[in-house]
């Protein structure tokens, strides 16, 4: 992410990677959200297309200088045109998110300022799913006399 004055490093919460000594933020995904029932379509005789319609909640967390500053202009951003745009652009959007909150602290070594804020993110998950090709169907007909048994091949 970045202003014209900053570039901000982006980090997962989850990946244990080594924190930036500059200004950072942090994504954790709170919860996700399944609106409808999912999306089948068959893409092939062998694969079937799921789609799932999600609402995933976020968490975003600034550290370091600036923290504050950070978040309330990416929350001018997802409102604004461009952002819009941008989102729409990877597949996604933002129909909610809240105002950041001041949680600075004072940690071992001096001051730290931080900053927070839950942005909702609607999207599809699509995955591919291989469909199982029955070869041999056994068919049984119960007649007057027994029954007929055979199979139907593909």
């Amino acid at each position: 992410m970045q202003t014209p004055d900053k570039t901000v490093t982006v980090v997962l919460a989850d990946t244990g990677k080594r924190i930036p000594d500059t200004c950072f933020i942090t994504l954790r995904e709170i919860s996700a959200v399944q609106l409808g029932p999912p999306g089948r379509e068959q893409i092939s005789e062998d694969e079937e297309e799921i789609r799932l319609h999600l609402e995933l909640m976020v968490s975003v967390q600034a550290f370091g200088p600036g923290a504050m500053v950070i978040l309330r202009r990416l929350s001018a951003w997802l409102g604004s045109t461009p952002g819009m745009q941008a989102l729409t652009a990877a597949g996604t959007s933002c129909p909610h998110y809240t105002l950041p909150r001041n949680i600075s602290e004072g940690v071992p070594g001096g001051w730290e300022e931080r900053a927070v804020m839950n942005i909702t993110l609607a999207h599809d998950d699509c995955y591919i799913v291989p469909l199982s090709i029955i070869q041999t169907i056994p068919v049984s007909i119960a007649t007057a006399e027994g029954q007929i048994h055979f199979n139907i091949e593909r």
